[in-house]
């Protein structure tokens, strides 16, 4: 594996790939931003691109959603169901464990 691909291995590890489909978005440092994934509660699994150096401190400010800007109601309906798939999922878990709970989802259809 040559120097490249041990740094995009080691990218994507950390949740953040230097290859996609795309123009590149370079960073005020004139580096390639990563493509990352969003862990906040405000915008879970969101993608974004933001300067590859925001983990070491010396960050230049570069940031940039990959699907532009979503407005407040359809980021409150992901959201909730991305609590819903995690509850889901919870239930899996615990039926593959042999816990044997009766979990009631309900699921409310929800309009745009």
């Amino acid at each position: 594996m040559n120097g490249s691909q041990r740094r995009v291995a080691r990218l994507r590890r950390e949740g953040r790939e230097l290859q996609y489909e795309g123009q590149a978005r370079i960073c005020h440092y004139g580096m390639m931003a990563p493509l990352c994934t969003s862990s906040t509660k405000q915008n879970p699994r969101r993608r974004f691109f933001g300067c590859r150096n925001y983990q070491k401190g010396i960050r230049c400010g570069f940031f940039q959603w990959h699907d532009g800007e979503m407005g407040a109601r359809p980021s409150q309906v992901f959201n909730e169901f991305l609590g819903h798939v995690d509850r889901y999922d919870d239930c899996n878990v615990m039926q593959s464990r042999g816990i044997d709970n009766k979990v009631d989802v309900n699921v409310e259809e929800k309009n745009f």
